[in-house]
């Protein structure tokens, strides 16, 4: 796949996308922990 965006943006929207799955385990977790 070639990224038609400069590095900077694919690198930032990769970035990006490493971060939402641990930010919904993060708040999954912690509804979790509320239930408890």
């Amino acid at each position: 796949m070639i990224p038609l965006y400069p590095s900077f943006n694919f690198n930032k929207s990769h970035f990006a996308f490493q971060i939402l799955p641990i930010a919904t385990n993060i708040l999954f977790f912690s509804g979790v922990a509320e239930l408890i």
